[in-house]
């Protein structure tokens, strides 16, 4: 694939509203197009994913902190409420919900930045071995 359609498809793909959209469409792009890649290219995809997870895992602590909290505000509402139906009732909030969204989107993240980084050490390796 040419370099520049590669970029036109990834300005295109980049420019939905929310971090979750556009890490899912970087993930993408990356998966796509791996064949077409340079190592270069690789590189400055892995930046960003390293950039952008760290603002993943943020928010996820944020998200942790809202679900405690909501979890807490349960239990100490009705003190009859046992542990476990007070752990169920907040396991069905938004927060929750948010919290294990963005849990699983880091994971997809973390895993692709170990497959970018070894996909790029193979492509260096493959470089040096045609000197």
């Amino acid at each position: 694939m040419d370099k520049k359609l590669l970029l036109k498809n990834s300005k295109k793909k980049m420019s939905e509203t929310t971090i979750r959209k556009q890490v899912k469409a970087l993930l993408a792009l990356i998966r796509d197009n791996k064949k077409a890649m340079d190592p270069h290219q690789a590189s400055d995809y892995l930046v960003q994913l390293a950039a952008w997870h760290a603002g993943v895992t943020e928010y996820i602590a944020n998200m942790e902190k809202k679900y405690n909290d909501l979890f807490f505000e349960i239990l100490d509402k009705d003190n009859e409420l046992s542990y476990n139906k007070a752990q169920a009732e907040a396991k069905t909030s938004d927060a929750y919900y948010e919290m294990r969204k963005a849990q699983n989107l880091e994971k997809s993240m973390t895993e692709e930045i170990r497959a970018l980084k070894h996909w790029i050490r193979v492509r260096e390796r493959e470089w040096e071995n045609t000197k």
